[in-house]
């Protein structure tokens, strides 16, 4: 038995805040992913998400927004750390198998500040043995998009004689309703579907799709067939359980779409050994370069090695430490190594104009760890390891072959750094820093007989130009906006009433309602071009409350109702009083909002609190005294009648009326004949005469 391929890794950022050094690794706030199904057969549990802050605390959430049946996670991470969240209890949700069916099993994961997250198939059969892991970075923005080339090896079978076979494969997860994908096979048919006879998938939001080869040889996988959609998908590539010379191991990446594909890569070698003939090669690593235009021409340390067609692909042995690889148009480059007999691979990142300032990540199994840093000259003697300068040095890098001392490369392993252990320790967040340029950095993880794991963590993208707001955007608060900041590059920013700037983090002074609307941030980098990004801003009131009409007069027994004019962001909760009742109200969507109150005698009604939906009021707002509503409570009125009594006939008799309540008074009285109407009387007592011929009442 055997295999495996673990690692754990961590992390980067991007929103709300950023270290020392703010161009980051494959760091965003919002990630989509689709896990392959692995085959239970050889290992498919446990499987994890790590994740990674930077300067920020984050709020996590990982999500299938199309599967109501999937249990969101939800919680918060400290600046700087990283975590670990076990998913394998809905591993029903997560891989997705049927292939060649819509399944809701896309991921989404969101973060209130800028993370990184990486998914790892574990395959753990005990503690520090593995069978079958292997890591999935997730590149954020930089994994959307419209055309794809799948890579794949091209050399090595997958295991026969597994109960449930293992496969070669991709799987696509869209990011938007009404995505219509287009998948055409190039190389071999897939289950359900024909080599070279196009087919398409309606996908909603968060829905998914698993494209799998029909057998498990080497000349059935899936490479080279092209993937394109009406609206930005991501793309998971896996081929799983390799096998190689008694070993088998699981393989796979996220991949790019080809607008951040490239024509300029550096591979450094990892500890693949196969000695497993036919296809023994000893101490080199397998690389498979694919095309995504006709004619691309494919030179190797400067000198020209062939030329390949989109959907085709040039296969190599890297031997010696590292090798310079230059095309005439982008391509994909996946490298296949690992450790002894155990494999993983990664879809390598272009280095012109991309890459990190900084990277973190988490090495998650104590088996022989390498760490692989490609940089420019002038940026070897610049790292920092968790802040500390003087570990990772120059002396660990090497000149880069047919680069002409432009690009140098480390391989920082045991064999020159006696104490890696104890610079990388298992399980705890490493963060990699350069003060003067980008660097990209991947790291090797795992032995002959138990498994390999291998990613790159540092961006695939120009820096990324990721335009950010630092604090909460609240009525007369500053506003600290801020973008990567990237070296040798000029910034302008433009935004509402007139707002600019030329700084990388320009501050918003004073903002109102008024400041609302679309920032914008472009960016001039040196010998790279000029990169635009922009958010939408609202600057939020604070909240408050007050009556529109105070003073209200009722009678006993009758109620009134109240209005009050709200400000903030809805929904709102109201808190009031009359010093003997107290009530809330919650849910409040609207204003002005009216409530009804009874009191039964003269009450002064006071708002006590309030809590709206803004970023600016998380908990409650307390309400000035001085806000109230006096409602006046009237008695009913009451008349008495005196002087009656007996009258003689022809006489006339004066009756006093004595009233209660409040003047003046209306009256009306009729001895049974005849009506009289007395309007605003103004006395409590008012005498009426009288005349009657008979006995009246």
């Amino acid at each position: 038995m055997n295999i495996a391929k673990q690692l754990a890794i961590l992390f980067s950022l991007l929103f709300l805040l950023f270290n020392s050094f703010e161009s980051k690794a494959q760091a965003d706030t919002a990630f989509w992913f689709a896990a392959p199904r692995v085959t239970p057969s050889h290992a498919n549990k446990p499987i994890v998400m790590r994740f990674a802050t930077y300067g920020q605390p984050a709020t996590i959430t990982i999500s299938e927004p199309a599967n109501a049946l999937f249990v969101p996670y939800s919680f918060t991470l400290s600046a700087n750390s990283a975590t670990t969240k076990d998913l394998t209890d809905q591993i029903q949700y997560i891989e997705n198998t049927p292939e060649n069916s819509v399944l809701n099993y896309g991921i989404k994961i969101t973060a209130t500040a800028t993370i990184s997250a990486y998914y790892e198939e574990e395959g753990q059969v005990s503690s520090g043995t593995f069978n079958n892991p292997e890591i999935f970075p997730l590149k954020g923005r930089y994994a959307q998009g419209v055309s794809f080339v799948v890579p794949s090896q091209m050399v090595f079978d997958d295991k026969d004689k597994l109960a449930i076979s293992p496969k070669n494969g991709f799987v696509i997860v869209a990011t938007e309703d009404s995505t219509i994908v287009t998948v055409t096979l190039s190389n071999s048919d897939a289950i359900g579907h024909s080599q070279g006879v196009p087919f398409t998938i309606l996908l909603n939001k968060g829905q998914s799709y698993a494209v799998t080869s029909a057998g498990i040889f080497a000349s059935e996988h899936l490479g080279g067939s092209i993937v394109q959609a009406n609206k930005p998908i991501c793309v998971t590539i896996f081929d799983d359980s390799i096998y190689l010379g008694g070993h088998y191991d699981l393989a796979g990446d996220q991949i790019v779409p080809e607008a951040f594909t490239g024509s300029e890569f550096i591979m450094v070698r990892g500890n693949l050994n196969n000695t497993d003939p036919p296809d023994a090669v000893s101490n080199a690593d397998f690389y498979f370069i694919w095309g995504t235009k006709d004619n691309t021409v494919i030179s190797i340390n400067g000198v020209s090695v062939g030329t390949i067609n989109r959907g085709q692909y040039y296969q190599g042995n890297l031997f010696d430490p590292s090798m310079y690889i230059t095309t005439s148009n982008p391509v994909y480059v996946l490298q296949f190594t690992g450790d002894g007999e155990e494999v993983t691979e990664t879809s390598l990142p272009a280095i012109n104009c991309t890459g990190s300032q900084q990277v973190s990540f988490v090495r998650s199994s104590t088996e022989a760890f390498q760490v692989n840093i490609l940089c420019k000259a002038p940026e070897i003697n610049s790292f920092l390891l968790n802040g500390s300068a003087g570990i990772i040095t120059g002396s660990y890098f090497n000149d880069v072959p047919g680069t002409n001392g432009v690009w140098k490369e480390a391989r920082i392993n045991d064999g020159n750094m006696q104490d890696i252990d104890f610079n990388f320790p298992q399980g705890i967040a490493s963060f990699v820093s350069n003060t003067s340029g980008l660097f990209h950095l991947g790291f090797l993880n795992g032995k002959n007989g138990t498994g390999s794991r291998l990613g790159y963590f540092s961006s695939y993208g120009i820096g990324n130009l990721t335009r950010v707001v630092v604090n909460s955007i609240c009525d007369n608060k500053n506003v600290q906006l801020q973008a990567n900041l990237i070296t040798n590059t000029t910034y302008s920013w433009t935004g509402p009433q007139g707002f600019t700037s030329s700084i990388y983090d320009p501050v918003v002074t004073n903002a109102q309602p008024i400041n609302s609307g679309t920032y914008t941030v472009t960016a001039n980098v040196q010998g790279c071009g000029i990169f635009t990004d922009s958010l939408k801003i609202t600057v939020y009131p604070l909240a408050s409350v007050a009556f529109i009409s105070p003073k209200d007069t009722i009678c006993t027994g009758d109620s009134t109702k109240l209005t009050v004019s709200l400000k903030g962001k809805a929904p709102w909760t109201l808190a009031y009083s009359n010093g003997k009742v107290a009530d809330t109200i919650s849910g409040i969507t609207a204003s002005p909002f009216t409530f009804s109150v009874a009191p039964k005698t003269t009450s002064k009604y006071s708002l006590t609190y309030l809590i709206d939906a803004t970023p600016c009021n998380p908990g409650t707002v307390a309400v000035a005294p001085s806000i109230f509503d006096t409602v006046i409570v009237n008695p009913l009125p009451t008349v008495t009648i005196s002087g009656g009594d007996s009258l003689c006939t022809g006489k006339s008799k004066t009756l006093n009326l004595a009233f209660t309540a409040q003047s003046p008074w209306d009256l009306v009285y009729n001895n049974g004949k005849d009506t009289t109407t007395k309007d605003s009387i103004i006395k409590n007592t008012f005498p009426i005469l009288v005349s009657p011929t008979t006995t009246t009442t």
